[in-house]
């Protein structure tokens, strides 16, 4: 789908992510090889969840997680017809883990935003990512050095490859597009 038409689609979708940031997830959805996994750990509105599955080649399927159900996010996945492509795991990610085991090839990780939880969010879910593939990690600007921390600390080793930013409310947040070593 052309980035226009997705950008059109989701524009009504609640999200605190700047353009320059919804471009590098386009990008790399567009990258998922046929059939792969897109993880997506901080569901809230959806935002980054229904552009990576527009983006993405028609038989990727992305998991998106939450504790929290939110339902416009539930309403708007069947509005854009994503309810076999988008899956909602109503749980924290430290749970959602567990029962886990298929390879990703797209991780982006937006959940809690304490170093700790970021830390433990790389380590359980990258362990999946296949090497060579995209970890993305949101607010590494927003929160000081919190993300680089929790990216040092994490036994799962990630290669800086591009900070694009925005701002949110007046304010840069950037993510870290980085892969997994």
């Amino acid at each position: 789908m052309k980035p226009t038409i997705i950008y059109e689609k989701i524009k009504n979708v609640q999200t605190t992510i700047p353009f320059k940031e919804k471009e590098a997830l386009r990008k790399a959805a567009t990258k998922v090889p046929d059939g792969g996994i897109i993880v997506d750990i901080g569901t809230c509105a959806g935002g980054s969840a229904f552009l990576m599955a527009l983006a993405s080649k028609p038989s990727v399927h992305v998991w998106t997680i939450d504790p929290i159900e939110n339902k416009a996010f539930l309403e708007k996945r069947m509005e854009f017809g994503l309810i076999d492509k988008v899956h909602f795991i109503n749980q924290t990610s430290d749970n959602a883990v567990k029962d886990w085991n298929e390879p990703i090839d797209l991780l982006f990780i937006d959940g809690e935003h304490a170093g700790a939880y970021i830390t433990r969010d790389i380590d359980n879910w990258g362990k999946f990512v296949k090497k060579g593939s995209t970890i993305i990690l949101h607010d590494y600007i927003w929160y000081g050095d919190v993300v680089q921390k929790a990216m040092d600390a994490a036994e799962i080793k990630l290669k800086l490859i591009d900070v694009p930013f925005g701002h949110y409310n007046e304010k840069p947040v950037g993510i870290a597009v980085t892969e997994k070593l």
